[in-house]
């Protein structure tokens, strides 16, 4: 079943009522505005200003100081390309409306920039960071159905998402769609229907780079003179025609709760990506892939121990209808025309104790691992890199948090935004993607990941003082080829869109680092609080070649992958990570 026909039935058991009303939800807020009681309205509003102050060193492994690179220290959060030091804000205001268990809305305004005076005075609408400025973060609306135990949802927020309770090997996002919720006895559900992009919008901007002499009439010169070159012009609407850069998401969840304490969650999401680019890109950006991934979650709650084990397959295809030139992947075969088979798996187990009962004060420590299959040969037209539909281990309750430095975007570690997973590094070409990752670009030929490690959350004065601490290892599980940056002073598409520069060296090395997170907040009282953010990423053996294999540098050692001999990166230096941030934070 494709995710359109996936997108049909969903709609279908939406419109028949399947299953029965149960208790509407809001969003945060905690200012009650009065109504007329005849109405029958619940409103409230609420709000958030939170200000990070933020230092960030050797995101590029400290290339910068060595070499000519740059821009590989930055990196892109929803506040832009951002890099080294920096003050992020993030600002809402909520509104919430809702009638009984009938129906209700909630909405969530949000400015979201790096400050400066540009920015907040408006003095110019040209300097935009990645994002918008101000606009509808958060869209959710949702309706009880005419029996009991469901709702239909509406909007733009987490709740598709599949398991953001677990490790997020599926799909965690806060993307627009539909999907139905619903709860009888000890079975609850979900089904989602999501649009991730879209192919049949014609943006108003859309404008590109025209070779050779502009037309007369565009950009002359007052008075005459010469004639411009490469003007850019709107493209005509036809252009779009054409265009199937487009992404649907299915999403399903069944839960079954045997006794209290224990859930068993089956779980499943489909990704149809026809990727990438807006016209005029076409050939290699117009590849097809539907990817499917059934999981199985199990949570708990018993006896103060809190296990969560959860295990995901991907089974699928990518096909390549061809390009107007012979694109060749690393073993120099051409990709045009061929079908490469997706077929891989991952899996994370953590296992917390509630001790607060012993110590009269919260204290839980935990320890878990992740362990993502990365592929093994880049000549057997199988990929086998597991690359979730979009992962964000950042948003999950064990390891997550905004201190994750490989979960900020990380280039040379190999990261997208918000997620764990080296899903930007691979041995086979960076147009090895089944349209998967928060950017449709994450790369089914990735090394997979280890990832062990363990901490503590603990509060020690409650309602005032918290502490939380994660140390783990990242592991690459197999080799994968990196190359050198051909355009040193401008590194700034490494991390999302080509990596495909200069020579290609193997990097065989395992262990990139060892990454150590905390987190201390002090509460005023409970809407305003002060987090110190502190976390370092110590460098290990495969950091080093890495940094070795950007900046140029071979080893002199010849070795064989799938038949093509490739040198293998040097060791270079390559220097430990930091952030270190505040986060000032009022939340009512």
């Amino acid at each position: 079943m494709n995710v359109k026909t996936f997108g049909v039935v969903v709609g279908a058991a939406c419109a028949l009522g399947l299953g029965l009303a149960g208790e509407a939800w809001a969003g945060p807020g905690t200012v009650v505005i009065p109504t007329a009681p005849e109405l029958g309205l619940s409103v409230r509003l609420g709000g958030q200003v939170r200000m990070i102050p933020t230092l960030e060193s050797n995101w590029d492994l400290g290339l910068s100081e060595r070499t000519p690179i740059r821009g590989m220290g930055s990196h892109v959060n929803e506040a832009g390309i951002i890099g080294h030091d920096y003050v992020r804000t993030e600002d809402r205001l909520y509104f919430n409306v809702s009638k009984g268990d009938d129906w209700d809305f909630f909405m969530a305004l949000e400015f979201d920039s790096v400050l400066n005076q540009r920015r907040t005075d408006r003095i110019s609408n040209q300097e935009k960071g990645l994002f918008d400025d101000f606009g509808v973060e958060r869209l959710q609306a949702s309706v009880k159905l005419p029996w009991i135990s469901s709702r239909l949802h509406a909007g733009w927020d987490t709740g598709p998402s599949a398991d953001m309770d677990g490790g997020g090997l599926l799909y965690v996002d806060d993307d627009p769609g539909l999907w139905l919720t619903g709860k009888a006895g000890p079975l609850a559900w979900k089904a989602a229907y999501v649009l991730k992009n879209e192919s049949q919008f014609v943006y108003a901007d859309r404008t590109t780079s025209v070779p050779g002499a502009c037309p007369p009439v565009i950009n002359v010169p007052p008075g005459g003179g010469s004639v411009p070159t490469g003007c850019a012009q709107l493209l005509p609407i036809g252009a779009f025609d054409r265009n199937f850069g487009e992404r649907r998401i299915g999403v399903g969840r069944l839960d079954y709760t045997p006794v209290e304490g224990l859930t068993l969650s089956g779980l499943y999401a489909v990704n149809h990506a026809r990727v990438r680019g807006q016209p005029p890109a076409t050939g290699i950006n117009a590849l097809t892939s539907v990817t499917h991934y059934p999981g199985l979650l199990i949570t708990g709650n018993l006896g103060g121990f809190k296990p969560i084990l959860e295990v995901a397959g991907s089974y699928g295809s990518v096909r390549y209808p061809g390009t107007a030139t012979d694109i060749p992947d690393y073993l120099g075969k051409p990709i045009n025309g061929r079908t490469f088979r997706v077929q891989s798996f991952g899996a994370f187990a953590d296992l917390a104790y509630d001790a607060s009962a012993a110590v009269g004060f919260k204290l839980e420590p935990h320890v878990g691992a992740y362990y993502l299959k990365g592929d093994s040969n880049p000549g057997d037209d199988i990929l086998g890199g597991y690359t979730p539909v979009v992962g964000m281990p950042r948003f999950t309750q064990r390891f997550g948090g905004e201190s994750m430095i490989v979960a900020d975007g990380n280039i040379a570690y190999g990261s997208t935004l918000y997620s764990a997973f080296p899903e930007l590094w691979g041995n086979q070409s960076n147009l090895m993607s089944n349209g998967a990752g928060l950017f449709s670009n994450g790369r089914s030929d990735s090394p997979g990941l280890t990832m062990i490690g363990g901490g503590v959350d603990t509060e020690p004065l409650k309602g005032t003082l918290r502490f939380r601490t994660n140390a783990y290892a990242l592991i690459y599980n197999e080799r994968f080829l990196v190359g050198a940056l051909s355009e040193p002073n401008n590194a700034s598409s490494v991390g999302l869109t080509a990596r495909d520069f200069g020579i290609k060296r193997l990097v065989d090395e395992r262990l990139f680092g060892v990454e150590w997170d905390n987190e201390l907040t002090y509460m005023f009282n409970s809407a305003v609080s002060a987090k110190l953010q502190f976390s370092f990423l110590f460098t290990g053996a495969a950091a080093e070649q890495i940094a070795g294999a950007l900046s140029d540098q071979g080893s002199g050692e010849a070795v064989e992958v799938a038949g093509v001999s490739f040198e293998r990166a040097r060791r270079s230096e390559a220097d430990s990570m930091r952030r270190i941030a505040v986060e000032l934070l009022w939340n009512f």
